[in-house]
């Protein structure tokens, strides 16, 4: 199904509508390639509910109360948007190839698949239930994606049989194994009641005794790592549920995320006022290297080429590119 979407509006026209970028392009904070510093960094005032980043990290792509808008990481640029009046509370899920997954958790229809700068979406719907997306992730096959209604949720995977919770509660994560299709699904009752759900390829669904709040898969050791709010560790367990083991911070883990690409894992840790990403072999849990970030970032994720860096704040994010031999000589000179 195909809906017909208005013309996109020009950065001018953004403006107006509160999606531009504030003093655009970057601001006074950023530093540049010519800084000596092995992080180069560009912070932005854009109020972000979610985000992605290309898979050279060169493009970002954001979800507001007003659209969804692609713009470049580093000139500040807007490439594409969408139309205000398109969505009521988008979210962007995931990248299916060339297309942006987007979940409108304000209407009640199932997953729009937008290629910027195109002028129509292709929706992705749960036909049997008529209910409406709640989260989608990609995999190999295709789109991974919840449909709910009430309390009532389905997990559908192309080419894979549907699975139905009965009562799926608060979502809070869900991580798929690219491969086959094996989903985790954290999610609880609002009342201290929590389950992570393994959901395999027939639809069966199991439940592990580990965190369920931030979810990522490792292809590099076949490995998903889950982490809870306000913990201070996280927890690492084979695709079938197994434990392999986990590593502790400082502080309090708020997100996490796997570039595989350069076989690390990314921590946004906080403590007090003070707030770092740090970065561990993903072989040893080894710290290589801790990166500065603001007390207030309440998301961490990467491109997947391993080679950018972006965190959410309230009020803005910061995209940070990373020549990883340089920091972590860096790091080992100063430490």
């Amino acid at each position: 199904m195909l809906r017909h979407l208005a013309p996109l509006p020009c950065l001018s026209s953004l403006a107006a509508l509160s999606l531009c970028l504030a003093g655009c392009p970057r601001g006074p904070d950023d530093t540049g390639p010519d800084s000596g510093d092995p992080v180069r960094t560009a912070s932005y005032s854009y109020v972000a509910d979610s985000m992605l980043l290309s898979e050279d990290g060169s493009q970002a792509v954001i979800a507001t109360d007003s659209g969804v808008v692609v713009f470049d990481s580093w000139a500040g640029d807007t490439l594409a948007s969408t139309p205000a009046d398109d969505f009521v509370e988008p979210s962007v899920q995931a990248w299916l190839g060339a297309q942006v997954a987007i979940v409108d958790r304000g209407a009640e229809a199932g997953v729009y698949l937008w290629t910027p700068g195109e002028q129509t979406y292709d929706i992705v719907a749960d036909e049997e239930s008529e209910a409406a997306a709640a989260m989608a992730r990609s995999f190999d096959a295709g789109l991974a994606w919840l449909s709910r209604r009430a309390e009532t949720c389905r997990l559908l995977r192309e080419g894979f049989d549907t699975a139905v919770i009965e009562s799926c509660s608060y979502l809070r994560d869900m991580a798929v194994v690219p491969a086959d299709g094996t989903t985790f699904l954290g999610h609880d009752d609002g009342a201290g009641d929590e389950e992570l759900l393994r959901i395999d390829a027939a639809g069966s669904a199991s439940s592990i005794d580990a965190p369920i709040h931030h979810l990522a898969y490792d292809p590099v050791y076949d490995t998903v790592y889950a982490a809870g709010d306000g913990e201070s560790s996280f927890y690492a367990m084979t695709t079938e549920g197994g434990p392999v083991g986990g590593e502790s911070v400082e502080g309090t883990l708020v997100d996490l995320a796997v570039l595989d690409s350069v076989n690390l894992l990314a921590l946004l840790v906080v403590d007090g006022g003070d707030a770092w990403v740090q970065i561990l072999d993903l072989a040893s849990y080894e710290e290589r290297a801790r990166i500065s970030s603001a007390s207030a970032a309440t998301a961490l994720l990467a491109s997947a080429d391993g080679g950018t860096l972006a965190w959410l704040q309230p009020d803005r994010l910061v995209i940070a590119e990373v020549d990883w031999a340089a920091l972590f000589e860096a790091s080992e000179d100063s430490g």
